[in-house]
């Protein structure tokens, strides 16, 4: 191993460590925090063995998803809090913005109250030209390069043609337009005072969908169904349309609040129709995000949320995650992109250039949001 992939992966495992004082605090604390259940105390079990190994199994992910509908959501805000108490800010220069803002912090706490309120926030700014075209191309190219002609098929709506394809996370994480935008000094101020940490960069992905017809199956498999998301403790994610997005071409669309409160029946995992939603009279709350390419949003994706089908024109969007740990959902071994680049994939073109630039990034952002990286 380099001497500068070692510290990489020292400074990482010193976040761990980091994480280790906090599962200590609910250790100690636990019933002082939330009420009796022994879902709670199996997920700060988990987190201390998460915290030691940096390992998360599928029953402990079965059992933290669990939790979250147990408590309502209450354990996954505590165990936030009391991470929160423990990690360090970073001081992000939020004026060295590549967006054309005029009063900076009135933005951030503007996006950060939204979120707070809502789960969601929408900038009145836009995503640079060049960035959205860059985005646009190499992910068209890479669509194409793996689909053949099942892309112009998608682009033209027609019968019977795949609804949805996503980005393959090898490719996706060459792309440093992703790295570029999300690790802006504007969004991780505001990414930052919204978790209460400095952010991890997570799961980014690019999304391509038709608007070919799609039955019930069709709409649950692309995510254009109500649900919620759960794969970390707290977590909020930017989005990106890189095509114009009006009413008819799949707008994002959430209810707000409702990563804070909502109807008992509709804190369960799953998907649910519109016709549910409404019967819990939350539908008439619905917000639908539209824009143009370049279009950028932020949402808390525990919020009740899904994907509106297209009628129209087909839609591309780009998306990352932002968490506040990486305990949840157990992380493939390819998304270790720098002990890829060490092992039996160093010789792979793609696994090559992201190795380089995440290497670029956690110099430049800090370990803390490259850790799930390295």
């Amino acid at each position: 191993m380099a001497f500068g992939d070692r510290i990489l992966a020292q400074a990482r495992q010193n976040s761990l460590q980091l994480e280790g004082l906090a599962a200590n605090e609910l250790k100690n604390r636990i019933n002082e925090y939330l009420p009796p259940s022994l879902g709670a105390r199996q997920m700060m079990e988990a987190y201390a063995s998460y915290a030691l190994n940096g390992k998360v199994s599928n029953g402990d992910y079965t059992a933290f998803r669990e939790t979250f509908t147990e408590t309502q959501g209450l354990s996954h805000q505590v165990f936030s809090r009391v991470l929160a108490k423990h990690i360090p800010q970073e001081r992000y220069v939020a004026g060295n913005t590549m967006f054309q803002v005029d009063d900076v912090d009135n933005v951030v706490r503007g996006a950060v109250r939204s979120l707070q309120l809502k789960g969601m926030w929408k900038a009145r700014f836009t995503v640079p030209d060049d960035k959205i075209e860059a985005l646009k191309e190499k992910g068209m190219l890479r669509f194409g390069t793996a689909y053949g002609d099942t892309i112009p098929a998608m682009l033209a709506g027609a019968d019977g043609c795949r609804p949805q394809v996503k980005s393959n996370y090898g490719w996706v994480t060459t792309i440093e337009e992703m790295y570029e935008i999300s690790s802006d000094s504007l969004l991780m101020s505001i990414i930052q005072q919204y978790l209460g940490v400095p952010p991890i960069f997570d799961t980014p992905v690019m999304f391509l969908n038709s608007a070919a017809p799609v039955d019930d199956k069709g709409l649950s498999d692309t995510a254009q169904l109500y649900h919620h998301d759960l794969h970390r403790l707290q977590f909020v994610k930017l989005f990106i349309y890189l095509t114009d997005v009006d009413a008819d071409s799949g707008p994002h669309a959430m209810i707000p609040g409702t990563h804070r409160t909502r109807p008992t029946s509709m804190w369960a995992d799953g998907r649910r129709s519109d016709d549910a939603v409404k019967a819990s009279g939350l539908l008439e709350d619905e917000v639908r995000i539209t824009g143009k390419a370049g279009t950028l949003f932020l949402v808390d994706t525990s919020a009740l949320h899904k994907g509106v089908h297209p009628n129209n024109n087909a839609r591309l969007l780009a998306q990352v995650q932002y968490s506040n740990s990486l305990f949840g959902k157990p992380i493939p071994a390819a998304t270790r992109i720098l002990t890829q680049a060490r092992g039996e994939m160093r010789d792979d073109p793609d696994t090559k250039v992201a190795a380089s630039i995440v290497k670029r990034y956690a110099e430049k952002i800090g370990i803390r949001f490259m850790q799930g990286m390295i």
